[in-house]
């Protein structure tokens, strides 16, 4: 990015309008390009998290993309949905997408559900019940 930089500045200097724009355009998508790592990265940092059981509310408030890539990363592959919920393909691990909290401390808030189960859940009622040995809430911006 700072090469980009450089280069249009000389660009600029030598009276090479297409060269200077086209070295801009470089520093643009470098950007870009850094943004979705970050994206990336935080989603990777935030599922690792969660497979090891960690609560989630240390992390500061992400958005709805990162989110949601964390909870795709977190069920893993074969991931299938279930009344609005993404399910591990061995039915352990569950993500439910931000939502509005009624309830509890995040009450006001929107915030996402990582959970595992001690055994597969029988019904699509159980996710209510005690089967659930990890629920942690990651808080959307």
């Amino acid at each position: 990015m700072i090469a980009s930089g450089v280069a249009a500045v000389s660009y600029a200097a030598a009276g090479d309008k297409k060269a200077a724009l086209m070295a801009c355009a470089g520093i643009g998508l470098a950007a870009v390009g850094a943004g979705a790592a970050v994206t990336l990265f935080k989603a990777a940092k935030i599922a690792k998290a969660a497979k090891a059981g960690q609560e989630l509310a240390k992390f500061k408030p992400v958005g709805s993309l990162t989110s949601k890539l964390a909870g795709r990363m977190y069920v893993g592959k074969g991931a299938s949905m279930v009344k609005g919920h993404l399910v591990s393909a061995d039915g352990l691990r569950g993500f439910r997408p931000p939502a509005l909290k009624q309830t509890g401390p995040l009450k006001g808030t929107y915030a996402s559900n990582f959970e595992k189960f001690a055994t597969r859940p029988s019904s699509s009622n159980s996710f209510k019940y005690s089967n659930r040995y990890y629920n942690s809430h990651l808080r959307r911006r």
